[in-house]
């Protein structure tokens, strides 16, 4: 229920001190939002979206250049979750480290348009027991692998895309997390799938596409097609 108290009137110089959006990941994402990397099947979304969770959690910069908000993560992969475990221990031994203790990992669907499931995610964060008397996980970046795992609707729909958006849109509210929805593209492979509601309502987009030699991935090219609140990152 919306009440008078819920009306924040703010002038222009009110809106002057407002504070600047902080960067999750430095010139790439903002702390707070929703958005999206896309591609092809098999054009490394999901290497990309789990190197960009361990570098959060391991507090290293990305590339080497982007310096990050060290912070917690959780990473809910629908799809392949047994064999994320030797993409990890890779990225691990490339880093050489032997263990991430803030990167928490989800290894099944959930219907996340449904307001239940945000719910029990609420809860389970709120109740998360560290061990040592103190309660509560909050983390920096909410990964969700792939939205079709996690849709349970029509993605071309509008009122299922819009509720899905705005879901995600409250956990990063409630949870103070960005969260990052890994997509694929649509039939013919240059736009996402499913209904517009999306692009139009996340903050940062990127497409992903593989460079590949001899049928194995060698390289990724990132090209930052939405930003809402900053020039364009270059592509990478």
């Amino acid at each position: 229920m919306t009440t008078p108290e819920d009306i924040q009137l703010l002038s222009i110089d009110d809106l002057r001190r407002l504070p600047e959006p902080e960067w999750l990941i430095e010139g790439l994402i903002h702390k707070g939002d929703v958005a999206v990397i896309y591609g092809p099947a098999a054009s490394g979304k999901s290497f990309l979206a789990l190197d960009w969770a361990l570098t959060l959690a391991g507090g290293v910069a990305w590339l080497g250049k982007h310096q990050v908000s060290c912070s917690p993560v959780i990473y809910m992969a629908g799809e392949g979750g047994p064999s994320i475990f030797k993409r990890i221990d890779a990225w691990l031994a490339f880093h050489e480290s032997a263990d991430i203790p803030t990167a928490f990992f989800h290894l099944k669907p959930l219907p996340l348009r449904e307001e239940e499931a945000v719910e029990a995610i609420e809860q389970t964060l709120g109740a998360f027991d560290h061990g040592d008397g103190e309660y509560g996980l909050y983390p920096g970046l909410l990964v969700v692998d792939t939205l079709s795992q996690f849709f349970s609707g029509g993605d071309e729909i509008t009122p299922d895309m819009t509720q899905f958006v705005t879901n995600m849109r409250r956990i990063a509210r409630t949870t103070g997390a960005t969260v990052l929805i890994v997509h694929h593209t649509n039939k013919g492979g240059k736009d996402e799938r499913g209904h517009t509601s999306l692009r139009c309502n996340v903050e940062v987009m990127f497409r992903v596409q593989a460079i590949e030699a001899n049928d194995q991935i060698i390289g990724l090219t990132l090209t930052n097609d939405k930003q809402k609140d900053d020039p364009k990152v270059k592509p990478l």
